[in-house]
């Protein structure tokens, strides 16, 4: 089974209990760490550029409910300027 596949068809019951623990504490970290840093001064920056610059619809900004691109809306696990080309 290739990568695709796997992230596919693979049920939540078919994993073993350690990764399923795992990936609930990796969920309570990342709303945990979204929620507390939702109400910096660099996230109110953030969301205005994203709600001014991109303005559209699709989805909404997290923590936020104004509406902008998906691209945009989506949290991104590293910043797009260390993206490689």
């Amino acid at each position: 089974m290739d990568v695709i596949d796997f992230i596919h068809e693979t049920q939540w019951k078919q994993l073993p209990e350690d990764i399923r623990r795992q990936a609930r504490r990796c969920l309570l970290d990342t709303l945990g760490a979204g929620i507390s840093g939702s109400r910096t001064r660099l996230s109110r920056i953030v969301h205005d550029f994203a709600a001014s610059f991109f303005g559209g619809r699709g989805a909404y900004l997290w923590l936020d409910g104004r509406e902008a691109p998906v691209a945009v809306a989506a949290p991104k696990s590293r910043p797009s300027s260390t993206t490689k080309t």
